[in-house]
């Protein structure tokens, strides 16, 4: 390591892991140059080293890293990741024009969202106070996410709508 890099800020520790994390999504070090233009193996590992304070996954690669990860947890991962960082939160949009099944699954699933949101911090306020306890336990952030979800989903379909007149 050279002695003109400082050490990784928190931050950058953090983008480190997410991206170890989504080398791990596609196979590991020896799969991921299959699925990106960057072909030497021992780049992906360094881009999740904190040894390697200087190399960083370019977006281009995450980009493509991420479309191999579909459906896998916490997809698309660098992407949310910063979304989080930006302050926001990724939410996938959904495919295709909306019909009216669209609306009522899009309805029933913001309905139950609410209502799983809503016993859950019931839960949490039965001795009148929401413990980091039990945020952890209930899943409280996680049950909010799934609410902003569908409800940016929902928004998304109004949107088309308005878009095509």
């Amino acid at each position: 390591m050279s002695d003109d890099l400082a050490p990784l800020s928190p931050a950058d520790q953090l983008l480190k892991l997410k991206t170890k994390a989504l080398v791990a999504a596609v196979g590991g070090q020896e799969a991921a140059p299959g699925f990106a233009r960057i072909k030497r193996h021992q780049a992906y590992s360094e881009y999740g080293s904190n040894a390697c304070p200087d190399k960083f996954m370019t977006l281009d690669v995450a980009r493509d890293l991420e479309a191999v990860t579909v459906g896998t947890p916490n997809w698309p991962i660098i992407t949310r990741h910063l979304a989080q960082c930006a302050g926001g939160v990724f939410v996938k949009l959904p495919d295709g024009p909306p019909g009216s099944e669209s609306f009522h699954l899009a309805n029933a699933d913001l309905t139950t969202e609410f209502a799983d949101v809503s016993g859950a911090i019931s839960r949490a306020l039965a001795d009148g106070v929401v413990k980091a306890a039990e945020v952890r336990q209930l899943k409280l952030r996680q049950h909010c996410r799934d609410l902003i979800e569908v409800a940016m989903q929902l928004d998304a379909m109004f949107e088309r709508i308005e878009a095509e007149g």
